[in-house]
Order: C-alpha cells, then structure tokens, then sequence
C-alpha cells in the first residue's frame, strides 16, 4: 500500500517507544502536514492521520508478486480485489487454508487499514471488512489512539530500568518494543525476521523458525523483564505442534516423545534440506525446547501453568531422550547420533556422539521433570528421570593445550576443559559456544558450586575465548552478555554489550547479522562498497535477547537465590531496576548511588522462601521495611507469603520517589 506524495528533503519523522506511534512533520510547497501512525495494540489495524491531506493523494494497492520479481517466484494465487462500498478490500491466499485480508480506505485525512485471516477467502473478505472502523461508525484516529497509548502504558508499567549509558538503555527498551510488537497471544510467534523482512525480498532463511538459540533468544526476554505472556506466544504455539512433533518422531526414531527439528514453517512444514543435515538432526533442539518451559515455569511458579502446557512439553522432550538413549557396554547412556550446533555446518565431520550439548540438556531435563512432577504430586517419570541423570555419560574434559606458551603456562593443569565432544577440542573461532551450555544458559555448572566445578569453567570459558571473536556473530555477543553475567564478570559483559552495540548495530537499532561499525574485526563482516539492503540479513533474536544480558547483570535468581547488582561495571556507579522477575516469581527493585546498593525491595508473586544474597555486604546500617530477614553468613532469608513484599535500604534512601531517581541517572547519562 503506497501513499505516493512528494514532501521536501527536511521532513521529520520519528518512532515513539513509549506509545508505540510514529509522529512527523512534512513539509511541501510551503505547507507542513502532521502525521501520526500506529498499530494498534488492541486490534488488527493500521491507522494513520495526515492533516491537511494532501491534494489528489490516495492509497493505492500492488501486489508484491508486482513490485518483486524475487516474491513474485513464490507463486501465490492472484490477489482478490473487490470494492465494498468506499471501501477496498484483498485477499491473498497464502497457504491451502490459509486466506489473508485487508480492507482500508484510500483517502484520509484518518485512513485505516484492517487485517484479518481466515481458512476462506470469503470469512477473511467478512472480518477484514467489519473490523474497518467505518463499519463501526469510528472516523477519527484520536479515538482509537487512546486506547492504544493506554495498552502500551499498562505494558511499561509492568518493570523498567535506569542507566547511566543512554545507548545500553536504549537497547533495552527497544529489544523489548520489538518483542512485544512481534508477540502476541492467538497470532503466530515471529519468525527470524519478526514483523521486519525488507521490502521486495524473500527473507533470509525464509523466514523460518531456527530451534536451536535463534528462537530461545527471542524470547529470553520476557522472562526478567516479567512480560511471561511474550513467551507463551511461542510455548502455546510449540504446544499446539506436539502431536505433529511426536508424529515425526515416531516416523523418524520409531519411539515416543517429540523430537524438535532445527528449522520449520508454520503448519509444521519441516526443512531437512539446504545440506545442513547434521544441524537439522541435531537433539539439542528438543533441549532448547524444554529449557524455555522450564524457564515460564520458574518465573511464574504457576501450578495451573505447569500442568497444562510446562509439564506436557517438558515429558515430551524427556520421553525423547529416554527412548533414543543407548546403554553400551560401560554402563552409561550414550547420545548415538547428533552434532554440536553449526560446527563444520554441513560437513560430515559434524556428525557426532554423545556432544557435551546435549549432555547438559538431558542432565537438566532429568532435574526439571523431576522438579515438575514434584511440585505437580505425583512420580510418573522421576524415577527414570533419576536413572539417567546417574547413569548419562559425564562431560567430556580435555587439556587446555594452547599453542602459545604465555596462555598454556597459565591455564589449569588437568583435564578440565569442556569439549565439543569426547578428544574433540573446539580449534576455532566459533559463532556458537554451545559447548559451554553446562554453564549457561542450563547452569548445570556455577560459580557456586565445587572447587571441581569452578576449575572446569575457568578452563573452558578461557579456552573458548583464547580463540579469539573473527568468527562470531552478533548473537554470540548478545549471548555472552549473559553468561559473563552469571559469572560475576560485570566488566566483560558490559565490554560484551558495548561491542554488540557499537558494531553490530544501525543507528535505527536493528541488528543485521554482520559487523557495521567496525569493518575487519570480524569474519562477518559487511564491506564499506556492499548496501546494507543487499547483503546483511536482518534477524530479531539479537535486538530482542539483548535485554535479558542487561537485566541479568541488574538480578539473578538462579539456584533459589537472589542476587541484586552482580555483574555491574564500574561505569554504571548510579542505576536503577524497577520490578524486574527472577525465578521463584519476584519481582525485585534496585537502587545504586556511587557505586554501592543503596535500596532494595523484593515482592513475592507466590507463597514460599526467598534467599537473597546480601548486596550491602553487611553493612551495620542496614534498615528493613516488613519482616526483617534470618541471616546465614551473607544469605538472608523469608518465609513469604503471596503480595508480601521486603524493603531493605540505608539511611536516607527509605523512602524514594522513583520516577525523579530515574530521571537523574539518565540526566547524568554520557
């Protein structure tokens, strides 16, 4: 749809976050137009006000497979266009029963464009058109906006943070903008390119769903930032797919559960071609599948939840592994077949047994059906759950064997470095630390667990970076923000997040898959003569996973324990979080001045303990709001019941005005 008017070179226009409205001014022959523009938030529809409306402008429709020869190799139906009064209406099918509608008006100065879909042409002609707002008798975009803005209103309320580095902010509120325009209940999740495929192109990939960590990064996101029902646009998507899941899988492996292909279309269209073979077969995606209902579980301690999507999907997965798994001679369970993620991508080498990521999903998937069935009161799994766990081959530990002595001399001694899988040693610069999934994201392995485990992510994380960053991407970055995060190593992830922002970013915050800012420091990157339009395909995992790696050097809550501001650089000396979720269902707030915890106020979502470690390091002074807590060394701990909530803060910092705070630290903000 083209509204094709000639505005003078210095027109303005701009994307509001906080209502999710773009506004302009546009100027011609001496006359300024304001515009104002918004999906609305509450329905499928376009609105769009332009006053004065320019002379002779109309809306006017052309079908892609008209302006793309490359779409137009798709070759769907002709576009049905049929008049409905003053109003126009099309209907394209896309899929066998599959109809999409639009239905708009041509002239404004208010025109609305309504979208509907439907398993007819017909039922698709009859929605779009009763959901035009002339129909409902609706002329002014001012009405509609109201309860647009008030969506979006409701939406920021629900957690916020304050930094003093507007760019990182910025990356925040904004990855989560994306997410929530992309996300919504009773449509399908986005895809690679979310709402945002460019113009007259097929989309990179095709715009498919990626299993492995391009769809989990997604949706990363919504759980710190408590918007849970972003992520259940994907769990009750991946939900309605199980049947068909389970159906491949007794095709393929004849045993029960459902295996998580790599790449598929809606409808379950399943992609084994392209030559990645090995990536498409690989089990690690069934893993990622359960680590994300895991994940909704955990923010949410929804039993209700739990029992009719969490726990079915996480037993589907299980059931999986617990089939396929192969007892040999050892004793152990072994993995037969798979591959660790894009690791010499097509080739045969890729093919593997028994990858340490996979060991790590199964080792987890073991402990969340038993979690689950625990907190659900019955045992149907656990006991093979337990078997497994026991009996699962151990992770592969290798020597760190650099080549340059300077790193060798010291590295630990021993074998104590997680490999790809057994005497197979990650030799170069790769896109995907996959292999480090023990640490994270399934935090199998912890900074707080034993001096054994301790030593096994020194070595490996310092392996993995002693490669060097030529062959990662911009999710690499995004990802480990995060695991530099759990590591307590706030300056690398703060190095980490300025990287991702500084070079692999645009200016309009969208990331592009290859490196922009600074050309040569990557394999990826986007040569200065290439258009970006061309050659850099647009994903949305990373600009929408990037506000987990921010929210988790704000608050941690793994391991049934909060920790506030534990990976903060020193850069950030003044910061403030507002209600963010961790696990356990808390929402958490957080206030830091000159570098120290100066407030803190927990919320407890659901009745049980709570175990925060200690952000003012004891200090004497330390006043409480509400029960004051029992203290185990630097642990402090409640007993909490649903709506209770803890305050704890230093002397003159009890009783804050937060919108003021916030506003000074992004006054202060470079």
């Amino acid at each position: 749809l083209d509204l094709e008017v000639e505005f003078d070179a210095q027109s303005e226009m701009s994307l509001d976050l906080e209502d999710a409205s773009v506004r302009g001014a546009l100027n011609r022959a001496g006359t300024t137009h304001a515009l104002h523009a918004f999906v609305s938030r509450r329905e499928d529809l376009f609105c769009l006000r332009i006053a004065p409306w320019p002379d002779t402008a109309r809306l006017t429709f052309r079908p892609f497979y008209e302006t793309s020869p490359e779409l137009a190799k798709l070759e769907h139906p002709p576009v049905q266009v049929s008049r409905d009064g003053e109003l126009t209406v099309a209907v394209q099918q896309i899929l066998p029963n599959s109809f999409f509608a639009l239905c708009w008006n041509a002239v404004g100065p208010d025109v609305f464009i309504a979208l509907a879909s439907a398993d007819s042409a017909q039922l698709a002609r009859e929605q779009a058109a009763s959901r035009h707002p002339h129909r409902r008798r609706i002329l002014d975009v001012a009405e509609l906006f109201k309860g647009h803005a008030g969506a979006w209103g409701d939406f920021w309320s629900g957690s916020s943070i304050a930094l003093p580095e507007k760019e990182s902010e910025f990356l925040w509120y904004f990855g989560l903008y994306l997410l929530a325009s992309g996300a919504r209940l009773g449509s399908k999740p986005p895809g690679l390119q979310g709402l945002w495929p460019m113009d007259g192109r097929t989309p990179p990939w095709g715009g498919d769903y990626h299993t492995d960590m391009n769809v989990q990064e997604t949706f990363w996101s919504a759980c710190p930032t408590g918007h849970l029902d972003l992520l259940d646009v994907w769990l009750e998507f991946a939900y309605d797919l199980l049947p068909k899941a389970e159906k491949l899988t007794r095709t393929i492996f004849a045993t029960r559960g459902a295996f998580q292909p790599c790449a598929f279309f809606p409808e379950f269209t399943v992609l084994f071609g392209g030559g990645w073979v090995p990536v498409a077969f690989a089990w690690s995606h069934t893993g990622w599948l359960a680590h994300l209902a895991w994940l909704r579980w955990r923010y949410s301690k929804d039993p209700g939840w739990l029992a009719q999507r969490g726990y079915p999907i996480v037993r589907s997965a299980f059931l999986f592994y617990s089939d396929n798994l192969e007892e040999e001679v050892d004793g152990r369970y072994h993995i037969p077949l798979s591959s660790s993620p894009e690791y010499d991508g097509p080739a045969p080498t890729a093919w593997c047994k028994d990858p340490n990521i996979d060991i790590a999903l199964i080792r987890k998937c073991c402990d969340w059906v038993c979690e689950m069935e625990t907190a659900l009161g019955f045992g149907e799994l656990s006991p093979r759950a337990r078997e497994i766990h026991e009996k699962l081959i151990p992770y592969h530990l290798l020597e760190f064997d650099h080549p340059a002595s300077y790193v060798r001399s010291g590295a630990l001694k021993g074998k104590c470095v997680l490999g790809l899988w057994e005497d197979k040693l990650l030799d170069y610069s790769h896109r995907h630390p996959s292999h480090l999934m023990a640490i994270h994201p399934a935090m199998d392995l912890t900074i707080e667990g034993s001096a054994e485990e301790r030593a096994i992510i020194e070595a490996s994380f310092g392996q993995y970076l002693s490669l060097g960053q030529y062959c990662w991407a911009g999710h690499t970055y995004v990802q480990m923000v995060s695991m530099a995060a759990v590591l307590g190593r706030g300056e690398m992830a703060h190095n980490f997040l300025r990287c991702y922002r500084d070079r692999w970013v645009l200016p309009n915050g969208l990331h592009f898959n290859r490196e922009i800012g600074s050309p040569g420091n990557s394999h990826f990157t986007l040569p200065d003569e290439t258009k970006v339009s061309e050659q850099a395909p647009f994903t949305v995992n990373e600009s929408c996973g990037i506000p987990c790696g921010i929210s988790d050097m704000l608050i941690q809550g793994w391991g049934n324990c909060l920790r506030v501001f534990p990976a903060v650089p020193a850069a950030w000396q003044e910061l403030l979080f507002v209600d963010l979720l961790t696990e356990g269902a808390f929402r958490v707030s957080g206030l830091m001045r000159e570098g120290h915890a100066k407030w803190v106020r927990i919320t407890a979502s659901v009745d049980g303990p709570c175990r925060l470690r200690d952000p003012f390091h004891e200090d004497d002074h330390v006043q409480f709001c509400g029960t004051e807590p029992r203290r185990t060394g630097d642990v402090l701990s409640w007993d909490m019941a649903a709506g209770q909530m803890v305050t704890l803060f230093l002397p003159g910092f009890g009783k804050l005005d937060l919108e003021r705070e916030a506003a000074e630290i992004r006054a202060s903000s470079g």
